[in-house]
């Protein structure tokens, strides 16, 4: 005997979000779950030998190749969304969180588009500021402000004006949260009390050792950025060429650069770097302390 047949449901579209948090269509994909990208044919245009001059179109690309066998011709492509994972939809929902190292303690706050309270931008436009909500988080958690890391802030669309209805005033502050939940559950980890200040000469000394230890350079660089110089201190694999940009994160002074540069901080991209360096052959060295 046969069993009953079962009738299916077709769903269309993303799932509904099981959630209380408000959602809004993902800004990338427009709620599809997929975007439309130039196709890899559009490089070389519609020939059958492929050259790597310039293309002549609008960002690079070309006519497409009309026997494409991953377009069809068409030019384009489906991809996933990787914002939105595929869900067409973003939770306009920003989670703050202090967690004392010490006494394990931990407080959070939900920030959603109803909570906020828009001041005045003094770049222009209007803007929801964090930090009083971070340092209301780390006097709960006994977690001092000097191990805690800079607060983000939820800058609202340039459309978004305190005159307007408040349906469209909660849509574009969805908007701006979900913007700003990049990523959805910031967590900043703190102490009971500041720690005491790092001593500069201590710390160069002691990164000099473990380069020594480990046959590394130190670099100590100084580079003019906007017509300021800014310091920066880091490992090289010894014959690594000069980077050609300055780094990412540079400071005011020599003390500075020190005071915030630890071993972890120096090693940071230490492969990548290194890679054009000449290889060496390293042979053993008695045992030295670390200072």
């Amino acid at each position: 005997m046969c069993a009953p047949h079962r009738p299916r449901r077709a769903v269309l579209g993303p799932a509904a979000p099981v959630t209380a948090a408000p959602t809004v269509a993902c800004p990338d994909c427009d709620g599809l779950t997929f975007r439309l990208d130039p196709c890899r044919c559009t490089r070389y245009g519609n020939v059958d030998l492929a050259d790597d001059a310039p293309g002549g179109g609008v960002g690079g690309h070309r006519e497409p190749y009309r026997r494409c066998r991953l377009c069809r011709g068409a030019g384009s492509v489906a991809v996933a969304c990787r914002r939105c994972g595929l869900r067409g939809w973003l939770r306009a929902q920003l989670v703050l969180t202090v967690a004392n190292l010490d006494t394990g303690a931990v407080a959070s706050h939900e920030v959603l588009p109803a909570d906020l309270d828009p001041r005045p931008d003094p770049a222009g436009g209007w803007a929801v500021e964090l930090t009083p909500q971070v340092r209301e988080l780390a006097a709960r958690a006994g977690v001092a402000l000097a191990t805690v890391g800079e607060p983000p802030s939820v800058r609202l669309p340039a459309a978004w004006r305190p005159d307007l209805p408040a349906a469209q005033r909660h849509e574009l502050a969805a908007r701006a949260v979900a913007e700003a939940a990049r990523p959805a559950w910031r967590v900043w980890l703190g102490r009971s009390a500041a720690p005491p200040p790092v001593d500069p000469a201590r710390r160069l000394a002691r990164l000099c050792a473990l380069a020594d230890l480990l046959l590394l350079d130190l670099v100590v660089e100084a580079r003019r950025r906007d017509g300021e110089l800014r310091w920066a201190v880091r490992y090289e694999v010894p014959g690594s060429p000069v980077p050609a940009h300055p780094p990412e994160v540079a400071y005011a002074d020599l003390a500075a650069a020190l005071a915030a540069t630890d071993v972890a901080d120096a090693l940071a991209g230490l492969g990548e770097r290194g890679e054009d360096a000449p290889a060496r052959t390293l042979c053993p060295d008695p045992l030295r302390p670390l200072l």
